[in-house]
């Protein structure tokens, strides 16, 4: 906040304080796909299920160039897999390659839901089924991207924090989005699948007292 104070136009200095580029390039969008949909009439999740694909697809060939291009610099390791990257001394984290990696296992993880998705949409409309499917492939991958993205943000070597100091008062500003990500994902997921939290409480009560008879049996 000392770098940036309530001086708005420094928020989007991406040259002077770089960080935000993928953050604030998927927000916009998500903001432009929302426009978009409503204007051409088209469902949006729907359409959001589709382009998640080559979302993903995409976040994979662009790592890989980025790991080519020296990029996604992690911190200073001893794994077997660390890289040695110009102007930075010892070997690192190949954070791109692992971005990567997480990009291409989603986007199988999505091929693979898809086809779930329609042998389930013949139960929806047999009415044998509480799961609406529509918008789980996009739900997943902000899910999916965001947990990852948590964590990887760990091994990255230049971060970046609300105050420009790395103290334990101060919250790395790219792990907020990956967690503005996850948790509604998750949340939302759940209520599309169908399930009650009433009903999952008590499965979740009866199980653990099952377990409680077995132990003192």
């Amino acid at each position: 906040f000392s770098d940036f104070g309530f001086e708005i136009l420094r928020w989007f200095h991406l040259v002077l304080f770089p960080g935000f580029l993928f953050s604030f390039g998927f927000l916009g969008g998500v903001i432009g796909l929302v426009i978009y949909t409503k204007k051409a009439g088209i469902n949006f999740l729907k359409f959001a299920d589709i382009f998640v694909f080559g979302l993903a697809f995409a976040q994979f060939i662009g790592q890989i160039g980025n790991f080519l291009a020296g990029g996604g610099v992690g911190k200073v390791t001893n794994l077997p897999w660390g890289v040695a990257l110009l102007g930075f001394v010892g070997k690192r984290h190949p954070l791109a390659l692992y971005e990567a990696l997480v990009a291409i296992v989603l986007f199988f993880v999505l091929l693979r839901l898809n086809k779930w998705k329609i042998n389930t949409r013949w139960q929806v409309a047999a009415g044998k089924t509480r799961i609406n499917p529509e918008g789980i492939s996009f739900l997943t991958y902000l899910a999916f991207w965001g947990f990852f993205s948590f964590f990887l943000d760990f091994l990255r070597q230049e971060r970046l924090f609300w105050q420009g100091s790395q103290t334990s008062q101060n919250f790395p500003i790219n792990q907020i989005l990956p967690l503005l990500l996850f948790l509604p994902a998750i949340f939302i997921i759940y209520f599309r699948l169908g399930r009650r939290p009433k009903e999952d409480l008590l499965r979740l009560v009866g199980f653990f007292q099952g377990l409680r008879r077995r132990s003192h049996g």
